[in-house]
């Protein structure tokens, strides 16, 4: 190419201007991952204390609604909402009644129970008390006869020999 047909070409830059430029570019790029680094680390230091701040709030709900409970009072609303809170909550107060609805049902079980053993022993009492009276009906001679009748007919029945 004839330097006389291109009279506006740009000026070919020299090795070291070449070298100060990249070097410059270098320099911007190590800057602005510096200003990067500060903001991930500011905001990984945030996000640190914010997870801590909800702990301190789980906890503080927390204590609250095991001291309205022992109290048997009703929780406050609390503000703002916690949705892990809630979740919680929700849980424990389902796990409560689920051992409310379990000890009465024991309760009413256990109480039946002792009723059933009750009416058995009543039914047991009054069929002896039945027994005891046919007996005494008798004397104890007659009731003796009728015992050595019944070992005689037994011990024949089981071959026993003659018992006279």
């Amino acid at each position: 190419m004839c330097p006389s047909r291109l009279p506006h070409a740009p000026p070919v830059p020299s090795l070291q201007a070449t070298l100060h430029a990249w070097r410059r570019v270098c320099q911007e790029q190590q800057r602005r991952r510096h200003i990067l680094a500060v903001a991930v680390a500011r905001v990984d230091q945030s996000l640190k204390q914010q997870q801590l701040l909800a702990a301190v709030r789980f906890w503080h709900r927390h204590a609250m609604a095991l001291v309205c409970q022992r109290w048997n009072i009703p929780l406050p609303l609390l503000r703002p909402r916690v949705r892990c809170f809630d979740a919680w909550l929700w849980r424990h107060v389902s796990r409560q009644q689920a051992e409310q609805r379990a000890a009465a049902w024991q309760l009413r079980r256990r109480l039946a129970t002792a009723f059933a053993g009750w009416r058995q022993h009543t039914a047991t009492i009054a069929a002896m008390r039945a027994a005891w009276d046919g007996v005494s009906l008798y004397t104890g001679e007659q009731l003796l006869r009728w015992g050595l009748v019944a070992f005689v007919v037994g011990s024949r029945q089981q071959g026993g020999g003659a018992v006279r």
